[in-house]
């Protein structure tokens, strides 16, 4: 009777690779997965390049409460820092050539330098190497939303070494083309660092997911970005005029101003001042907003026209009156999806 391992290798793999969560590691469920590696021979020569190929650093402050009072009238906590990663595992076992994904997770940090610089002697272990990654996800959330914390955090000195502490991990992480960050705080010191790795990411990137606003400046994208998924804010119009419309494949744009003019994006040599073309782009999805954009560019208002040879999927929430993406002159003869929600004329 034939058993699991008379498959070929090709199905085998793809059967192994369904069984590994990649997408919520801890260093208990990676243990488990490494139970794959013990099987037989050809389980570990298949699965032990997927095993490690996402590393991942979780770093989060466990509170606890006394009974003493601090001058504001709050309880005084004792904190601690709790770690959980496969980062020492992996380069211990030379296996650094196999990671793909770093997962970098900052929860409810106070002052996140700390917790950045902890990620960063992790990332030094054993003088390890870790080119072979090209995607980085970032999530941070902090508990810090006090505005006078936020301001003390936001002191010179703090930026510096926030600043610093980026460039050092970007030396660490060299090659990444796909930047996910996901950040849920009000603390200064977090937005610097994710702004930082944006800024010096930017030349060489495949994909970017933000989801809070990125300042325009020093951002220089190449002509090789395909992914755009921003939230707006009041400089991501300037931003986008970095962006080159020729190479995307799909864009998502969130909080969107109703007057947004996508005469921002950087059109190609053979399209002249007056023409918009997005040659690539197949999927789009916008949210507007309903505010104006206060830092559109003058020049906005010059005629152009639009075109998406390719576009198959479009989404638009809340649009505006007068949309320009409707009246573009060209659009794919079929598309598979049309959702728009607001107020538009005939299409």
């Amino acid at each position: 009777m034939a058993n699991i391992n008379s498959l070929p290798s090709s199905i085998l793999e793809k059967i192994l690779k369904h069984t590994l969560d990649v997408y919520d590691l801890t260093s208990w469920s990676w243990q488990n997965q490494l139970r794959l590696l013990a099987v037989c021979r050809q389980w570990r020569e298949i699965a032990q390049p997927h095993v490690h190929e996402m590393c991942f650093i979780k770093l989060r402050e466990e509170f606890g409460y006394d009974s003493d009072v601090s001058d504001s009238g709050t309880d005084i906590d004792d904190s601690h820092v709790l770690l959980d990663t496969n980062i020492d595992k992996v380069a211990a076992n030379g296996f650094c050539h196999w990671a793909k994904h770093m997962h970098i997770s900052l929860l409810w940090p106070s002052n996140p330098l700390a917790y950045i610089n902890e990620i960063i002697s992790k990332l030094q272990t054993s003088n390890a190497q870790w080119s072979s990654v090209t995607k980085l996800t970032v999530w941070l959330t902090s508990s810090i939303s006090d505005p006078d914390t936020t301001e003390r955090l936001k002191s010179e000195p703090l930026d510096n070494a926030v600043i610093k502490s980026a460039q050092v991990l970007l030396e660490q992480l060299p090659n990444v083309s796909r930047l996910n960050i996901r950040a849920y705080t009000m603390n200064g010191l977090a937005e610097i660092f994710v702004s930082q790795l944006a800024a010096h990411y930017a030349p060489q990137l495949r994909t970017l997911k933000c989801n809070i606003p990125l300042p325009l400046s020093p951002l220089h994208f190449s002509d090789t970005l395909a992914h755009l998924d921003l939230q707006f804010g009041p400089e991501t119009g300037d931003l986008l005029s970095q962006v080159h419309a020729g190479s995307l494949q799909s864009i998502v744009l969130s909080n969107v101003p109703v007057d947004f003019a996508w005469r921002y994006f950087i059109g190609d040599a053979a399209d002249g001042k007056d023409n918009i073309t997005f040659r690539q782009l197949e999927s789009m999805s916008l949210s507007y907003a309903g505010q104006l954009n206060r830092h559109r560019d003058v020049n906005a208002d010059d005629p152009y026209c639009l075109h998406f040879p390719k576009l198959k999927n479009i989404s638009i929430q809340g649009c505006p009156e007068n949309c320009e993406i409707l009246h573009a002159k060209t659009y794919l003869s079929k598309m598979n999806s049309i959702s728009i929600t607001g107020s538009y004329s005939a299409i």
